[in-house]
């Protein structure tokens, strides 16, 4: 059986689902000038695993490899139209300003600030 979705639908069922996601499964924390959503458990370093990490004094948004490729591999996105996808759900859940993504082993994209 074939299904057509429009992109834009796809957009709202990848954007639910990294929302049900994150809100799910990690926890959020808030210190200094640092949001942080982690699993709250401990690793083999003694800390919790972050998943994703926003610096407001940087603006940037770290966003961990294993997380971006879950949801890249899961609606067939390139590692850059999944970093994008999880910056749309945290602009519009945190309204934080972010001036670049990180994904350490994948990419850096640096918002262009002339547009």
């Amino acid at each position: 059986m074939r299904f057509v979705i429009s992109e834009h639908k796809l957009d709202k069922v990848i954007f639910k689902f990294i929302h049900d996601y994150i809100e799910n499964t990690f926890n959020r924390t808030q210190f200094d000038t640092f949001i942080v959503y982690s699993k709250d458990e401990d690793t083999e370093f003694g800390y919790d695993d972050v998943k994703i990490e926003h610096d407001s004094e940087d603006g940037r948004l770290y966003i961990d490899k294993d997380f971006l490729m879950t949801i890249a591999n899961m609606f067939g996105l390139t590692p850059l139209d999944a970093q994008l996808k999880i910056y749309d759900w945290f602009k519009w859940y945190e309204d934080a300003d972010t001036k670049y993504l990180d994904t350490p082993k994948v990419s850096v994209y640096h918002f262009d600030e002339n547009k």
